[in-house]
């Protein structure tokens, strides 16, 4: 049989997805920026036996891999906390091979009307009060350094993707993947995550 298929994930943080590419039976290098959160993603992995796993501390926008080395990158809900994301894709295309594929799933903002910003507005003083567990909440000024925080366009998503040297770029909503995530979450956190899933997918020419 033909060896199994090399993956390059982006932004792995605790291992939720490395867990599940793995089982599917691909080599997967995970990679973050975070030691610490490696560290739990290597324990999850050890606790399910699987050995196979690479983890990797690395800069997403400076990846330390040689050109071609990958048959896929993948990145979950990593695009928009980057500060240069076009530098980003540029590098992870860099590392693919030629008809390597390139998966970005990522979470844009709803434009809103009056009923969602009176919700954001409840939600944000709620989580206040009780931050959620493993939230985050972002002080002054990281609007401006993060340009895709916030976005509610997936024609960016698609633009920068084609900037970085990709033929065409597929484009898929994830509603009910979504669905299903806010059917777990608190109302007053449900209120808060007011955004639309989306899948990107495109091959290095």
């Amino acid at each position: 049989p033909p060896p199994p298929a090399r993956v390059l994930e982006i932004g792995a943080g605790t291992g939720v997805m490395s867990l599940l590419i793995a089982e599917l039976g691909y080599e997967l290098t995970a990679t973050d920026i975070s030691h610490a959160m490696l560290q739990r993603a290597r324990a999850k992995a050890a606790d399910r036996g699987l050995s196979g796993v690479q983890f990797e501390i690395a800069d997403a926008e400076v990846l330390p891999f040689q050109e071609g080395e990958f048959d896929a990158v993948f990145g979950r809900h990593i695009l928009w906390t980057l500060p240069d994301p076009q530098r980003a894709v540029t590098e992870w295309r860099r590392v693919l091979r030629a008809s390597g594929v390139l998966v970005i799933v990522d979470s844009l903002s709803l434009r809103r009307g009056l009923r969602l910003r009176m919700q954001r507005a409840i939600s944000n003083l709620m989580l206040r009060l009780r931050p959620p567990a493993g939230g985050h909440r972002y002080g002054p000024g990281v609007h401006e350094a993060l340009p895709l925080l916030g976005n509610s366009d997936p024609n960016r998503y698609s633009e920068l993707i084609s900037a970085a040297g990709f033929g065409r770029v597929q484009v898929e909503t994830l509603d009910r993947l979504k669905r299903l995530e806010l059917k777990a979450m608190p109302l007053v956190e449900r209120w808060h995550a007011q955004d639309r899933k989306y899948l990107f997918a495109a091959t290095r020419d």
